[in-house]
């Protein structure tokens, strides 16, 4: 529990610049989302999405207490898993229809 107080102690004193690490944590969840071997399934993406829900939750559950700066550090988490889910929706409404044949000759 001492530890902790201690990293929350030192996540507090940032509290004033907390807002520059936002564009930080979501740029960390769309190079996550990028360097993915394969494509999540539906699954996948409502457990990312449960996990930021509740990381968010808990976070700012958290922020009401003594231990504010782990309240912090879970919504900058969040905020990754956030990245990762806008990166995978922007891929969605941009994929384009893709051929599952060859095909040799001229494109109309």
């Amino acid at each position: 529990m001492r530890a902790l107080a201690i990293i929350s102690g030192r996540v507090e004193r940032l509290a004033g610049r907390l807002l520059l690490f936002a564009p930080l944590c979501l740029g960390l969840g769309i190079g996550a989302y990028f360097r993915l071997p394969v494509e999540p399934a539906l699954r996948d993406w409502l457990v990312i999405l449960f996990a930021a829900l509740v990381l968010a939750y808990g976070g700012l559950r958290l922020m009401r207490g003594r231990l504010a700066g782990i309240g912090i550090l879970g919504l900058g988490l969040a905020t990754v898993l956030a990245g990762v889910l806008v990166a995978g929706l922007r891929s969605e409404v941009v994929r384009a229809p893709v051929l599952t044949f060859r095909y040799y000759g001229p494109v109309e």
